[in-house]
């Protein structure tokens, strides 16, 4: 019950802390707990998150499939914002293999932008 309590408490602390809003990352674990930080790093599959707690802040690396997909998800478009038409057309790809359905469409549609009024848009 305690550590229950604890963890209710750090949680709730840490979406207190004094965070960049346009950097902080929402995101729900597979366990159901949610993380809330800055993206640090991406490297493969590790994650490297640096979030506040009780005034300070830690590092945290958890693997990417600790991650449910649209957190996951989120975890590599903060990585790697896409700006190229294959860029977003392969986060397209990545939702939809997610079951991210809305994302995916979303993500197409961006691709699409990206060479609307070139020669090439008929192809794409």
């Amino acid at each position: 019950m305690s550590t229950v309590l604890l963890s209710s408490l750090l949680s709730s602390i840490v979406l207190l802390a004094p965070q960049d809003p346009d950097k902080t990352l929402y995101l729900r674990m597979n366990n159901g707990q949610v993380v809330s930080g800055q993206l640090v790093a991406l490297d493969g599959d590790m994650v490297r998150l640096k979030v506040h707690v009780l005034g300070g802040s830690m590092d945290i690396e958890r693997n990417l499939s600790e991650f449910q997909p649209a957190s996951a998800y989120r975890v590599r478009m903060a990585a790697n914002p896409p700006s190229s038409f294959d860029s977003h057309f392969k986060m397209a790809q990545q939702a939809a293999d997610s079951g991210l359905l809305t994302q995916a469409g979303n993500e197409a549609r961006a691709a699409l932008k990206t060479v609307q009024g070139t020669p090439e848009f008929a192809a794409k």
